[in-house]
Protein backbone atom coordinates (compact mmCIF):
# COMPACT_ATOMS: atom_id res chain seq x y z
CA UNK A 1 0.00 0.00 0.00
CA UNK A 2 1.16 3.80 -0.81
CA UNK A 3 2.32 5.31 2.30
CA UNK A 4 -0.23 7.71 3.92
CA UNK A 5 -2.29 7.50 0.20
CA UNK A 6 -5.54 7.47 2.63
CA UNK A 7 -4.79 10.34 4.70
CA UNK A 8 -6.78 13.16 3.53
CA UNK A 9 -4.26 15.90 5.33
CA UNK A 10 -1.01 14.10 3.59
CA UNK A 11 -3.11 14.89 -0.03
CA UNK A 12 -4.30 18.19 0.56
CA UNK A 13 -0.35 18.81 1.87
CA UNK A 14 1.40 17.40 -0.94
CA UNK A 15 -0.75 19.26 -3.33
CA UNK A 16 -0.32 22.12 -2.03
CA UNK A 17 3.29 21.78 -2.00
CA UNK A 18 3.30 20.57 -5.50
CA UNK A 19 0.80 23.95 -6.78
CA UNK A 20 3.81 25.63 -5.18
CA UNK A 21 7.03 24.30 -7.07
CA UNK A 22 4.83 24.47 -10.44
CA UNK A 23 3.84 28.40 -10.15
CA UNK A 24 7.43 28.73 -9.41
CA UNK A 25 9.01 26.68 -11.89
CA UNK A 26 6.27 27.58 -14.54
CA UNK A 27 6.90 31.17 -14.03
CA UNK A 28 11.04 30.64 -14.48
CA UNK A 29 9.88 28.99 -17.74
CA UNK A 30 7.93 31.63 -18.67
CA UNK A 31 10.57 34.59 -17.94
CA UNK A 32 14.03 32.93 -18.41
CA UNK A 33 13.66 29.77 -20.63
CA UNK A 34 12.44 30.99 -24.18
CA UNK A 35 12.74 29.00 -27.63
CA UNK A 36 15.14 30.58 -29.84
CA UNK A 37 13.90 33.38 -32.32
CA UNK A 38 10.22 31.81 -31.02
CA UNK A 39 10.25 34.13 -27.96
CA UNK A 40 6.58 33.41 -27.46
CA UNK A 41 7.38 29.41 -26.83
CA UNK A 42 9.07 28.59 -23.37
CA UNK A 43 10.71 25.51 -21.93
CA UNK A 44 8.11 25.10 -19.20
CA UNK A 45 8.52 21.98 -16.81
CA UNK A 46 5.97 22.39 -14.44
CA UNK A 47 3.77 19.55 -14.97
CA UNK A 48 6.43 17.46 -13.16
CA UNK A 49 5.24 18.16 -9.83
CA UNK A 50 1.69 17.63 -11.31
CA UNK A 51 1.62 14.32 -12.67
CA UNK A 52 2.68 12.36 -9.18
CA UNK A 53 0.02 13.51 -7.60
CA UNK A 54 -2.43 11.14 -9.38
CA UNK A 55 -0.85 8.11 -7.46
CA UNK A 56 0.56 10.06 -4.43
CA UNK A 57 -2.79 11.73 -3.71
CA UNK A 58 -5.68 11.05 -6.75
CA UNK A 59 -6.91 12.06 -9.55
CA UNK A 60 -9.28 14.71 -7.95
CA UNK A 61 -6.06 16.46 -6.44
CA UNK A 62 -4.53 15.99 -9.32
CA UNK A 63 -6.38 17.64 -12.01
CA UNK A 64 -7.19 20.36 -9.37
CA UNK A 65 -3.45 21.59 -9.22
CA UNK A 66 -3.19 21.23 -12.90
CA UNK A 67 -6.73 23.56 -13.19
CA UNK A 68 -5.12 25.69 -10.48
CA UNK A 69 -1.68 26.21 -11.94
CA UNK A 70 -3.51 27.25 -15.03
CA UNK A 71 -5.45 29.45 -13.48
CA UNK A 72 -2.28 31.24 -11.80
CA UNK A 73 -0.75 31.96 -15.09
CA UNK A 74 -3.70 33.81 -16.17
CA UNK A 75 -2.85 36.41 -13.05
CA UNK A 76 0.76 36.45 -13.64
CA UNK A 77 0.61 37.23 -16.65
CA UNK A 78 -1.33 40.38 -15.35
CA UNK A 79 -5.16 39.25 -15.33
CA UNK A 80 -6.62 40.47 -18.47
CA UNK A 81 -9.79 39.78 -18.69
CA UNK A 82 -10.42 40.18 -22.78
CA UNK A 83 -10.31 36.54 -24.71
CA UNK A 84 -6.50 37.03 -25.80
CA UNK A 85 -5.57 37.29 -22.35
CA UNK A 86 -7.29 33.78 -21.23
CA UNK A 87 -5.91 31.73 -24.19
CA UNK A 88 -2.10 31.30 -22.33
CA UNK A 89 -4.09 29.95 -19.50
CA UNK A 90 -7.26 27.89 -21.35
CA UNK A 91 -4.18 26.05 -23.33
CA UNK A 92 -1.84 25.67 -19.86
CA UNK A 93 -5.14 23.98 -18.42
CA UNK A 94 -5.82 22.14 -21.40
CA UNK A 95 -2.84 20.88 -21.95
CA UNK A 96 -2.19 19.92 -18.19
CA UNK A 97 -5.51 17.91 -18.24
CA UNK A 98 -4.42 16.18 -21.13
CA UNK A 99 -0.55 15.09 -20.15
CA UNK A 100 -2.68 14.01 -16.71
CA UNK A 101 -5.23 11.77 -18.61
CA UNK A 102 -2.55 10.12 -21.09
CA UNK A 103 -0.73 9.25 -18.00
CA UNK A 104 -3.81 7.58 -16.00
CA UNK A 105 -4.84 6.11 -19.20
CA UNK A 106 -1.61 4.79 -20.26
CA UNK A 107 0.04 3.84 -16.98
CA UNK A 108 -2.54 0.90 -16.52
CA UNK A 109 -1.61 -0.57 -19.85
CA UNK A 110 2.28 -0.38 -20.01
CA UNK A 111 2.49 -2.37 -16.04
CA UNK A 112 1.14 -5.20 -17.57
CA UNK A 113 3.54 -6.04 -19.78
CA UNK A 114 6.38 -7.96 -17.92
CA UNK A 115 9.28 -5.96 -17.77
CA UNK A 116 11.48 -4.34 -14.89
CA UNK A 117 9.57 -1.33 -13.10
CA UNK A 118 12.09 0.97 -14.83
CA UNK A 119 11.73 -0.23 -18.11
CA UNK A 120 7.49 0.37 -17.70
CA UNK A 121 8.52 3.97 -16.19
CA UNK A 122 10.25 5.09 -19.31
CA UNK A 123 8.37 3.37 -21.72
CA UNK A 124 4.76 5.43 -19.98
CA UNK A 125 6.78 8.90 -20.13
CA UNK A 126 8.07 8.42 -23.95
CA UNK A 127 4.83 7.68 -25.03
CA UNK A 128 3.62 10.65 -23.21
CA UNK A 129 6.12 12.62 -24.84
CA UNK A 130 5.39 11.53 -28.21
CA UNK A 131 1.90 11.71 -28.04
CA UNK A 132 1.66 15.14 -26.56
CA UNK A 133 4.39 16.16 -29.16
CA UNK A 134 2.37 15.17 -32.03
CA UNK A 135 -1.07 16.69 -30.28
CA UNK A 136 0.34 19.79 -29.87
CA UNK A 137 2.07 20.17 -33.49
CA UNK A 138 -0.90 19.32 -35.33
CA UNK A 139 -3.30 21.59 -32.22
CA UNK A 140 -1.22 24.58 -33.09
CA UNK A 141 -1.30 24.31 -36.99
CA UNK A 142 -5.31 23.91 -37.46
CA UNK A 143 -6.30 25.78 -34.48
CA UNK A 144 -3.55 28.15 -32.69
CA UNK A 145 -1.39 30.11 -35.01
CA UNK A 146 -4.73 31.11 -36.27
CA UNK A 147 -6.48 31.69 -33.57
CA UNK A 148 -3.27 34.22 -32.57
CA UNK A 149 -3.43 35.43 -35.69
CA UNK A 150 -6.83 36.40 -35.39
CA UNK A 151 -6.07 37.95 -31.65
CA UNK A 152 -3.03 39.53 -32.01
CA UNK A 153 -2.76 40.24 -36.22
CA UNK A 154 -6.22 41.64 -36.83
CA UNK A 155 -6.93 38.78 -38.95
CA UNK A 156 -10.50 38.84 -40.08
CA UNK A 157 -12.24 35.48 -38.60
CA UNK A 158 -13.29 33.94 -42.11
CA UNK A 159 -9.17 34.54 -43.34
CA UNK A 160 -8.53 32.89 -39.66
CA UNK A 161 -10.19 29.49 -40.86
CA UNK A 162 -7.69 26.98 -41.06
CA UNK A 163 -8.79 26.55 -44.77
CA UNK A 164 -8.26 29.87 -46.29
CA UNK A 165 -5.29 30.55 -43.63
CA UNK A 166 -2.84 27.84 -44.89
CA UNK A 167 -3.41 29.09 -48.40
CA UNK A 168 -3.21 32.55 -47.59
CA UNK A 169 -0.20 31.73 -45.84
CA UNK A 170 1.51 29.76 -48.45
CA UNK A 171 0.39 32.86 -51.30
CA UNK A 172 1.81 35.64 -49.13
CA UNK A 173 -1.51 37.18 -48.94
CA UNK A 174 -0.74 40.59 -47.13
CA UNK A 175 -3.62 40.10 -45.37
CA UNK A 176 -1.47 37.87 -42.82
CA UNK A 177 1.70 40.15 -43.45
CA UNK A 178 1.52 40.64 -39.57
CA UNK A 179 0.83 37.24 -38.75
CA UNK A 180 4.01 35.70 -40.08
CA UNK A 181 6.73 36.73 -37.37
CA UNK A 182 4.73 33.77 -35.48
CA UNK A 183 6.38 30.80 -37.99
CA UNK A 184 9.08 33.41 -38.43
CA UNK A 185 8.24 34.22 -42.21
CA UNK A 186 8.58 30.49 -43.30
CA UNK A 187 6.95 30.30 -46.80
CA UNK A 188 5.03 27.44 -46.36
CA UNK A 189 3.11 27.02 -43.93
CA UNK A 190 2.82 23.65 -42.53
CA UNK A 191 6.72 23.18 -42.61
CA UNK A 192 7.04 26.48 -40.81
CA UNK A 193 4.69 24.29 -38.04
CA UNK A 194 6.43 21.31 -38.43
CA UNK A 195 10.31 22.55 -38.21
CA UNK A 196 8.98 25.10 -35.60
CA UNK A 197 6.55 23.50 -33.17
CA UNK A 198 7.77 19.38 -33.62
CA UNK A 199 11.42 20.21 -32.27
CA UNK A 200 10.20 22.71 -29.54
CA UNK A 201 7.64 19.76 -28.36
CA UNK A 202 10.16 16.78 -28.69
CA UNK A 203 12.58 18.81 -26.66
CA UNK A 204 10.28 20.32 -24.02
CA UNK A 205 8.34 16.81 -23.21
CA UNK A 206 11.59 15.10 -23.28
CA UNK A 207 13.31 16.87 -20.56
CA UNK A 208 9.84 16.32 -18.77
CA UNK A 209 9.88 12.82 -19.01
CA UNK A 210 13.13 12.31 -18.22
CA UNK A 211 11.87 14.12 -14.93
CA UNK A 212 9.40 12.47 -14.76
CA UNK A 213 11.04 9.24 -15.33
CA UNK A 214 13.22 10.03 -12.40
CA UNK A 215 10.86 11.34 -9.84
CA UNK A 216 8.17 8.63 -10.35
CA UNK A 217 11.34 5.79 -9.74
CA UNK A 218 12.13 7.56 -6.74
CA UNK A 219 8.49 7.67 -5.22
CA UNK A 220 8.21 3.98 -6.37
CA UNK A 221 10.97 2.75 -4.07
CA UNK A 222 10.19 5.19 -1.41
CA UNK A 223 6.90 3.09 -1.71
CA UNK A 224 4.56 6.24 -2.21
CA UNK A 225 3.40 4.55 -5.23
CA UNK A 226 2.83 1.24 -5.69
CA UNK A 227 4.82 -1.11 -7.60
CA UNK A 228 1.97 -3.45 -8.74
Amino acid sequence: MNKNHTNPLFKMTISGIMLGFSIAVMWLGQTFFKWGAVTYLNIDVSIVFVIPLLWIANKKYAYSVGILQGLMSFVMTGGNASFGGWVGPIILISTNVLLLTLAWLIYPLVKKIKMKIIWQIILLYVIIALLISLLLVTLNGVLLIPVYSYIYAGVSPGDASIMNFSSLWNENDSVLSDARWLLLDIPNYWTGIWSIFAPFNLAKYGIVSFLLINIHFMLVHAGYISKT
